[in-house]
């Protein structure tokens, strides 16, 4: 794996708590991929595919991209969805 994208897991990791990894529908966990999947679309020119083969899970393309357009109602919508995000987005960005 990509170093840029082992950081950007463990971040995102570490500032949730969450396994990525777990097999799960829980909120957190599917709000903490949702986070994971987006900023990999956004930084990375990974196709959905290979984004979604970086976990465990290995879900396909179009559940990243689920994933990524659901994201946007949430961080829109979720006031702690969006503090999360901006904080994992400052300690990614220095």
């Amino acid at each position: 794996m990509n170093t840029d994208i082992k950081r950007i897991r463990d971040i995102i990791e570490k500032e949730t708590g969450i396994n990525l990894d777990i097999a799960t529908r829980k909120r957190e966990a599917v709000l903490a991929r949702r986070m994971y999947y987006t900023i990999l679309k956004r930084q990375t020119k990974m196709s959905l595919n290979d984004i979604g083969a970086t976990l465990k899970l290995k879900q396909d393309h179009a559940t990243v991209l689920h994933q990524t357009k659901m994201f946007d109602r949430d961080f829109d919508q979720d006031k702690m969805f969006r503090i999360s995000f901006k904080r994992i987005m400052n300690v990614i960005d220095g």
